[in-house]
């Protein structure tokens, strides 16, 4: 069979056997509480009853960062709170206040992460974070909010529960496992005697109860082939999520007779359950086409199915393989293989290339829109880089070739580059009392040595970046297009430059195309301390403000840039200009830029170019560009124009993606009739 037969018998099998599967499983409907208002994904997740005041949920989507929203007895949703990245889905509710856990990185090494705990208090509307640097998991209160169950990982690997106060985050007590199982997703009953979690091992996964005064643990439910999760207390009973009839669907266990009965009948699965007393309900989530809708079924003691009774309906792909393979266990005979240990050396294993990334400056950089693509080495130890590559300038129409070496075993981190480049500036003339520009270019060797100091943190959704650089370098000029420059330097040696940034920015949704909400700031100084022939300086401000547009998922951005250069910096351009500056005529030295544009999407077509490429995206915008404002036509714009693009995956593979943009210009000048076309391709991997 090709692809496509393949995929169509799949589709055919899986239907069948599925259709059959819901036929013998008898499914219930269950009404959802949250409203939907379009066909875009939404999860409702791990709602839970707050009594008089709605249901706390768990927002999350693809138009959609997460957040915690309030769902009313009629379906409408109030927010309440945006969070930041989790590694899994997880919160609890209990005194009126929030407890979850959320991914930090390392302010220095962004590849070392931390999960950290936060609290929110609903009535004083307070938010607080318990724990800093820390390796805790899926939290929860005690049912009077003084004290919080959590999973903490050691480094060495080594699995626990540990009770910290919720008011300083201390720790009170730890609950070990004695056969070292991996504990998962802790909870505490109504009056904080017992404490139930899901212990996994090579048997498969079970439910384990602590008690809370004595430490000792008794195994509710044995280890087994199921996927068993969040289990909570129900009375004196618990609750959980398991796949007995092949389905995953809500089940309790008695923790005196060991029975297990099955409670929920989705159709398609039933997830996250949560008990509510005053209701006498279960709150769970219900799998459908356009999301997990939280919803909701009555419950009594007495209710449930025996899971002797049940048929298991089970679709076991892996049956035909064992057959296939001779029934046998292959973790009987597993082959061992010692692995002597060595000195490692940095400097002696400094190449490790793993990787050609393409280079397509976004629009959120402080950099001219250039295309390319580098060659990226990095050490084991991820301490030393070194990146290879070309990129084209489309503003000034030039080519650049570079490397470049970062060396980040120490604080500063050390950075050495070397680049080979085109650069444009104006020439200014007076004849007969009239002033003119003309265009030049040259090109330029150019080697820096930079030492920077970065740091990078993120709280809630939000992500913050700041630091401060300093470097030298070396310039030597060659191929000026034009011999009438007066007094042009061919070599600008060790000028000293100071560097100072700050950006923040919210984390971006699937369906967002740039961040909602950011704010960045860039101040450069350049000037020549250590020259007697050179003098000068240069003085550099870049901007950029994103702010969410009128439609969900639409973005506003604005970019205020100014610069003051004399002397030997007096051609040099280093703000972002406004587009198609390259085609334009200059009218004045460049001091400032503002620029404007607005970004959305059009639609997700969903359309297949054969075996090639997977349309999903058609995006497009307006922007504007201003030039000198406050010197020349402050009020019209230097150029202005539309753009327009697609993202898709190429060739059918998901972590392949390209994007298509096309941008047409027109300038405000006379002298240019005919708009300026710009293309662009960037492919990621």
């Amino acid at each position: 069979m090709n692809t496509r037969q393949l995929h169509d018998a799949t589709v055919a099998e899986l239907n069948r056997r599925w259709q059959k599967q819901s036929e013998e499983t008898n499914p219930a409907c269950y009404h959802p509480m949250n409203r939907r208002v379009d066909r875009v994904p939404v999860d409702y997740l791990l709602p839970v009853s707050l009594s008089d005041t709605g249901t706390l949920v768990l927002k999350q989507g693809r138009k959609h960062m997460p957040m915690f929203v309030i769902i009313n007895s009629n379906g409408t949703e109030r927010k309440v709170f945006d969070i930041g990245s989790q590694v899994l889905p997880n919160f609890n509710y209990h005194a009126g206040k929030i407890v979850w856990d959320e991914l930090r990185i390392d302010m220095r090494f962004q590849k070392r992460s931390f999960n950290v705990i936060n609290i929110y208090d609903l009535k004083r509307k307070k938010y607080h974070q318990l724990t800093h640097r820390s390796r805790l998991f899926a939290p929860a209160f005690s049912p009077d909010g003084r004290t919080i169950i959590a999973v903490h990982v050691a480094y060495n690997n080594d699995i626990s529960l540990v009770e910290l106060d919720a008011i300083n985050g201390h720790e009170i007590r730890r609950y070990v496992d004695p056969n070292k199982s991996n504990l998962q997703a802790p909870q505490f009953n109504a009056d904080g005697s017992k404490i139930v979690c899901v212990s996994v091992n090579k048997d498969g996964a079970g439910i384990l109860e602590f008690d809370h005064t004595s430490g000792l643990s008794t195994q509710l439910v044995s280890c087994q082939k199921q996927q068993i999760t969040r289990p909570r207390y129900a009375g004196f009973k618990v609750l959980f999520k398991a796949h007995y009839n092949g389905l995953d669907n809500i089940y309790s266990v008695d923790p005196d007779t060991k029975k297990i009965v099955q409670l929920s009948s989705a159709q398609y699965g039933a997830f996250n359950p949560s008990y509510d007393s005053l209701g006498k309900r279960i709150l769970f989530n219900n799998y459908q086409v356009s999301g997990l809708d939280a919803t909701f079924m009555a419950y009594r003691d007495t209710d449930g199915t025996p899971i002797s009774q049940l048929k298991n309906t089970f679709i076991d792909f892996t049956k035909p393989l064992v057959m296939q393979e001779g029934n046998q266990d292959i973790f009987d005979s597993i082959p061992t293989k010692k692995y002597s240990s060595k000195p490692y050396h940095e400097f002696t294993n400094p190449f490790y290339f793993y990787n050609i990334q393409p280079i397509w400056t976004n629009m959120d950089q402080f950099q001219a829109r250039n295309i390319g693509l580098q060659l990226v080495s990095t050490n084991k130890l991820n301490t030393m880089d070194i990146n290879i590559g070309y990129q084209y300038d489309q503003e000034i129409k030039g080519d650049e070739w570079f490397v470049g070496f970062t060396y980040k075993h120490f604080y500063p981190i050390v950075n050495f580059a070397y680049s080979n480049r085109k650069q444009l500036s104006y020439n200014q003339t007076n004849s007969e009392g009239e002033v003119r520009y003309t265009s030049f270019t040259w090109r330029e060797h150019y080697t820096t040595l930079q030492v920077r100091i970065p740091f990078m943190l993120n709280q809630l959704n939000k992500t913050y970046s700041f630091g401060l650089n300093t470097s030298s370098s070396f310039t030597s000029r060659y191929d000026v297009s034009s011999t009438a420059v007066p007094r042009f330097i061919t070599q600008l040696k060790f000028p000293m430059t100071y560097q100072a940034y700050f950006n923040r920015s919210t984390n971006k949704s699937k369906m967002d195309l740039v961040p909602r909400w950011g704010q960045g700031v860039n101040v450069t100084y350049y000037n020549f301390p250590f020259s007697n022939n050179q003098s000068g300086y240069l003085l550099s401000f870049k901007s950029i403000f994103l702010t969410p547009g009128f439609g969900c998922n639409h973005s506003f951005q604005a970019g205020f840039n100014y610069q003051k250069s004399t002397g030997n910096y007096q051609y040099t351009i280093d703000i972002p200009m406004v587009s198609g500056y390259g085609n334009l005529s200059p009218t004045s030295n460049l001091k400032n830029t503002l620029l404007l544009s607005y970004q959305f999407p059009i639609a997700y077509p969903d359309w297949e170019i054969g075996p090639l490429a997977y349309v999903k995206r058609l995006r497009a915008g307006f922007f504007s560009d201003f030039e000198n404002i406050g010197a020349y036509s402050p009020c019209a714009p230097r150029t202005y124009g539309i753009t327009v693009g697609a993202d898709m995956n190429l060739l059918r593979f998901d972590f392949l993606t390209s994007g298509l943009s096309g941008k047409l210009i027109f300038a405000t000048q006379e002298s240019l009739l005919n708009p300026i076309f710009q293309f662009g391709l960037n492919i990621n991997y």
